[in-house]
């Protein structure tokens, strides 16, 4: 079987998981690395064993052969590498949110539509197997009718010091419960409401912790906290919660510690064994597992569990909600 030859735009945190990623898997070949500072993308791209490195996504378009391409820049600039992929004929894969703007997200997607290319939007919970045992029971039945469905995700300061300057948390954090929430469900948001706390982070025009409303199309009614603001002290990394009520039962998703808590002379860590750890030297986990489903879905035609209609549903979602804490009104979708 012909690998898929791939090449990443985005050399950050994110990028170079995805370097890594596409460089041990059987099913692709990382052919290229693009970032606006050269020398970074060299460096990853020497560090996975790519060929090239470029620091713009025309450069590889022009000079290099690849099938696919797997857009980890920062949120606000997916468009176009995303668009001008497409529009070269290569499959795209570009992580959450899909844009920051609707009118990104709809060109997205519409140059996807047009150029006939796989589009999948990096949704990773949706791989993580707490989280996809939580769908499957609820399509088998388990808890009846979904009533409700409240979430929660909070993590350290730390986030926000690094990334208030071009995110928030909605974008940054959020939208994974709300896209969890719209594929739980399986309907869409008709009305939202809002309100945040802007204390911390007040000079970036950007909230501290957001506590909004939903009501979706068939009547279930959902809430969401998001709280980036934790101090450095703070034991976990991150907790992720998920309540679904349904008539006949109820499911909890609770994730602190990942199941592993390690003390020493330096404290408490909790390294993640979920998302991307690194196992008898090989990277494994949901970012594996959702980038090889993207392999797969090109190599055996299919469509992603992640469409570019789901990340423009959970975009409109997001932008609502920022929009209620704009004009503190409920927001009609």
């Amino acid at each position: 079987m012909e690998k898929v030859k791939v090449g990443v735009v985005g050399a950050g945190f994110f990028g170079e998981n995805h370097a890594r990623v596409y460089s041990e898997s059987l099913l692709a070949e990382l052919t290229t690395i693009v970032d606006v500072e050269p020398e970074r993308a060299r460096n990853v791209a020497r560090k996975y064993n790519a060929r090239s490195w470029y620091a713009s996504v025309d450069e590889m378009l022009d000079r290099e052969d690849v099938d696919a391409v797997s857009v980890a820049a920062p949120e606000f600039c997916h468009k176009e590498p995303a668009v001008l992929a497409a529009e070269a004929g290569k499959h795209v894969f570009v992580e959450k949110p899909i844009a920051h703007t609707m009118d990104d997200a709809v060109a997205i997607v519409d140059s996807a539509r047009k150029h006939r290319i796989k589009l999948m939007v990096g949704y990773l919970l949706r791989f993580d197997p707490r989280y996809a045992e939580g769908k499957r029971q609820i399509e088998d039945g388990t808890i009846g009718e979904v009533l409700s469905v409240w979430g929660r995700r909070a993590g350290r300061i730390v986030v926000p010091q690094r990334v208030a300057d071009w995110s928030n948390p909605i974008f940054y954090m959020s939208v994974h419960d709300i896209d969890l929430m719209n594929w739980y469900v399986n309907s869409t948001v008709e009305r939202v409401y809002a309100e945040a706390t802007v204390k911390m982070f007040k000079d970036k025009g950007v909230p501290d912790i957001v506590l909004a409303l939903m009501r979706f199309k068939n009547g279930v009614t959902a809430s969401l906290e998001v709280n980036w603001c934790r101090p450095v002290t703070w034991q976990y990394p991150l907790e992720s919660r998920l309540h679904v009520s349904g008539t006949k039962g109820v499911i909890y998703v609770d994730i602190y510690d990942q199941g592993l808590n390690i003390f020493c002379e330096s404290g408490h860590v909790c390294p993640d064994m979920i998302h991307w750890p690194v196992t008898n030297n090989r990277l494994i986990g949901d970012l594996k597992e959702e980038l090889n489903h993207f392999l797969e879905c090109i190599i055996l035609d299919k469509e992603p569990l992640v469409t570019g209609k789901d990340g423009i549903e959970s975009l409109r979602v997001a932008l609502a909600i920022m929009n209620s804490l704009k004009t503190g009104d409920v927001v009609e979708l």
